[in-house]
């Protein structure tokens, strides 16, 4: 059981830094995500700092070894960023149509 536990977590630290190398490089490509976040920020600052909090306790989390708190922490911030930004996305739209 122990053992099958330290598998998964291996593999989610795996898909973790898969994903996040993905994401630097359609970064690096597009700049979305100083677009994103700034869009986030400007349409509701308060869930913005929430979600920069979630994110920090989401890493703290991780280097004390827990890490399923640390994906909670984790997927709360991206869930708060992305409702955010979602947000913002229709706005812009919005505001083309009026």
């Amino acid at each position: 059981m122990v053992e099958e536990a330290k598998e998964v977590i291996e593999k989610v630290e795996e898909a973790f830094g898969i994903g996040q190398e993905i994401g630097h490089k359609i970064d690096q490509a597009t700049g979305a995500s100083d677009k994103w976040s700034t869009a986030a920020v400007e349409q509701n600052p308060e869930r913005a700092q929430s979600a920069a909090n979630d994110w920090d306790n989401a890493g703290a989390a991780w280097d004390k070894g827990e890490h399923v708190e640390a994906i909670e922490d984790g997927a709360s911030a991206v869930g708060k960023f992305a409702e955010s930004t979602a947000e913002a996305a229709w706005d812009g739209i919005k505001d083309i149509f009026d």
